[in-house]
């Protein structure tokens, strides 16, 4: 079987926000940086992300809303995404003025569940701007790009590039598949996950935690989950700490009935993996992003009466 080819990942194209030019990032400080933050705890790059002086703005290139490349003082760069750089109308059901908080929303869902692959996301201000700053992942690269240079270097088209890459980290895929359901996010494609080390990093969560449908990259049902995705799911089911913790941090950003939802669908998910050990394709239409009307396994976490349950929108 051939083996996933070594390159080295573009760099991002940056402008200097103040002139509009082209810049390219320090890669050499940056690697620096990266290689003292995986030392670092969540907590302590939370901190990081939410106190330190910014000496430096760079709009980023593409996206459909405002990001601007931040420099930290004393510790690299982030990804800001400021409220009033949201679009209108991107996806029915998600309004504008609310994306930030679903980045931070979803980085969450992350953390406390053990997913760990979303890169530690808050909400701060930069320039008197509220939004979400999200670690900057230094010598990682689109997934966009990574099947380019796949293609390119085994002489595949970009369909069969892609397929070749999703054999390789398929224990991967489905584990961004479940995260995907979990947090009902309406805009996972190519652009929307990065490569580094050969693990899936996902990010640019805007339109998550929505009803306006679920868009997944690749479509898992039947595939077994992998052990250690079951493994995850199971021990979040158990801890009713983690449990409190998250319900307690999204409850900071959303609305409760979004967060009670958000826990029905992991129970839903949970119960449905635990028993067949997979999520069959007749399953696919049972979780609803915002059904509730069923009991669930953690509804002793939330104070919702009758006419709580069903869409609130």
């Amino acid at each position: 079987m051939l083996g996933t080819p070594s390159m080295e990942p573009l760099k991002p194209t940056i402008c200097d926000s103040s002139s509009g030019k082209k810049i390219k990032p320090d890669q050499e400080f940056l690697s620096e940086k990266a290689a003292v933050k995986e030392q670092l705890s969540a907590e302590e790059m939370e901190k990081i992300l939410e106190t330190r002086e910014v000496i430096k703005e760079m709009a980023l290139d593409g996206g459909a809303n405002k990001s601007v490349c931040i420099r930290l003082k004393d510790d690299g760069d982030a990804i800001f995404k400021p409220k009033s750089g949201e679009k209108i109308k991107l996806r029915s059901g998600i309004e504008a003025g609310s994306y930030f908080q679903r980045e931070r929303a979803a980085y969450l869902v992350s953390k406390y569940m053990g997913f760990d692959f979303v890169p530690p996301t808050v909400i701060r201000e930069v320039g008197n701007e509220i939004g979400s700053s999200q670690e900057f992942i230094a010598d990682a690269q689109l997934y966009t790009e990574r099947v380019k240079q796949i293609s390119f270097a085994l002489d595949f088209d970009y369909d069969v590039a892609d397929e070749y890459l999703y054999s390789q980290m398929e224990g991967q895929f489905i584990k961004l598949w479940v995260y995907d359901i979990v947090i009902f996010n309406s805009d996972r494609h190519g652009n929307n996950f990065l490569i580094k080390d050969n693990k899936i990093v996902p990010i640019d969560h805007g339109l998550s935690m929505g009803d306006s449908g679920l868009k997944t990259y690749y479509s898992c049902y039947d595939e077994p989950i992998p052990a250690d995705v079951q493994d995850l799911l199971e021990k979040f089911s158990e801890s009713t700490e983690r449990q409190s913790q998250l319900k307690q941090e999204l409850l900071e950003i959303l609305p409760e009935e979004l967060v009670a939802k958000c826990f029905a669908r992991i129970d839903k998910v949970t119960r449905i993996i635990m028993d067949k050990g997979c999520i069959p394709a007749e399953e696919e239409e049972k979780i609803d992003p915002f059904d509730i009307s069923e009991p669930s396994g953690f509804d002793e976490l939330f104070d919702l009466d009758s006419s709580d349950r069903g869409s609130i929108y």
